[in-house]
């Protein structure tokens, strides 16, 4: 699979876009989640999509980085920007496995539960197994998703600096 060009021109600006918009939305949806339980059923499998294709495209956009790059000018901060996306792929996977992780265990303990009210009596020890563990789940996949979406926006501004350079910087005065 050619991933260097779309339509004649380098793929890596189309595919770097993508996970900057999935990455903060899965982290809001895994926040969400975490804070109001109810919309989890609903959230869930979704958040889990957004996430998993936000790690496909941060994987593109490093291999179509890496092919860019031959085509370039070696410069120091083409360098600094390419050793911050080489992790963000990992973050991006880290944040997926788990979101994941607590959707699943989520999905489980409410399957549980629902099944333990339609019996009778139910044992309240089961019901509650799944508590702790949820929650260390909801805290880790809150605090890997903010690490994923600091983490897109510090590689995004390093390759704008590589793009762009000082243009947006201001110019001192000209003299009259």
């Amino acid at each position: 699979m050619k991933i260097d060009e779309v339509f004649g021109l380098p793929a890596h600006p189309l595919f770097v876009h993508i996970p900057i918009v999935l990455i903060p939305l899965a982290a809001l949806g895994t926040l969400i989640m975490a804070v109001v339980p109810r919309t989890r059923a609903r959230l869930g499998w979704p958040t889990v999509a957004v996430s998993g294709a936000a790690v496909f495209f941060a994987w593109m956009a490093k291999g179509s980085g890496a092919k860019l790059a031959l085509r370039v000018d070696p410069d120091p901060k083409l360098t600094h920007h390419i050793n911050m996306g080489n992790t963000m792929y990992l973050v991006a996977l880290v944040f997926f496995v788990l979101v994941t992780a607590f959707v699943v265990v989520d999905s489980r303990a409410r399957a549980r539960a629902g099944s333990e009210a339609a019996g009778p009596g139910g044992d309240q020890t089961r019901r509650t197994a799944h508590g702790p563990v949820l929650a260390v789940l909801a805290v880790l996949a809150v605090v890997s998703g903010a690490a994923a979406t600091a983490r897109i926006i510090q590689v995004g501004h390093a390759g704008s600096r590589v793009t762009w350079g000082d243009v947006g910087a201001p110019r001192p005065a000209k003299k009259k």
